[in-house]
């Protein structure tokens, strides 16, 4: 990879960040940067949190077992790391939106939701436009660029998961109603 090409996932990163904070006060309903959590939530979140981190201990582990056994993971190793924290992130965010501790007390949802698909269709785009210019592939490894699709694909995911888990709780408030 080429110093301009190293530099500009740099200046990516930091903007995608600021990005994401701005959108972070956009999404709360009070326009901080925090979101607010009752003390089940926490207590819920501490323990999605132990299940996300588990599952990169696991995911790490089995990287390590298949590469001393001589099979070449066909990533970068950038892409191997990153795939394993996005998954404990989507373990961690799946436990948490099953046990509605997801949604923080001054969250928009709509606003989430708006968020979430703003920044699945942005990494989807990119991804197809690295598709489209091959540089997705290269000697027969995933490069960096396939990140974006893991992220697309994570958000996508989530975003899933909350449209179920409110058609569910609109379910059981309609049962409890009748």
């Amino acid at each position: 990879m080429s110093v301009a090409y190293k530099a500009g996932v740099a200046v990516g990163i930091f903007v995608a960040i600021t990005i994401f904070v701005l959108l972070m006060k956009i999404v709360n309903k009070d326009r901080k940067l925090k979101t607010e959590y009752d003390e089940k939530q926490l207590a819920v979140r501490g323990i999605g949190y132990k299940y996300g981190f588990f599952t990169i201990i696991f995911y790490d582990l089995a990287i390590v077992v298949i590469s001393a056994m001589g099979i070449k993971i066909p990533m970068i190793p950038e892409m191997v790391l990153f795939t394993g924290v996005m998954l404990g992130a989507i373990v961690m965010a799946s436990y948490d939106i099953w046990h509605d501790a997801y949604m923080g007390l001054n969250t928009n949802a709509k606003g989430f939701a708006v968020f979430a698909v703003i920044v699945a269709g942005i990494n989807l785009l990119s991804a197809l436009f690295n598709w489209k210019d091959l540089a997705i592939y290269e000697e027969g490894v995933l490069q960096f660029p396939f990140m974006n699709l893991v992220c697309c694909f994570a958000f996508v995911l989530i975003g899933i998961q909350l449209f179920a888990k409110s058609i569910k709780d609109k379910k059981e408030i309609e049962e409890e109603e009748d």
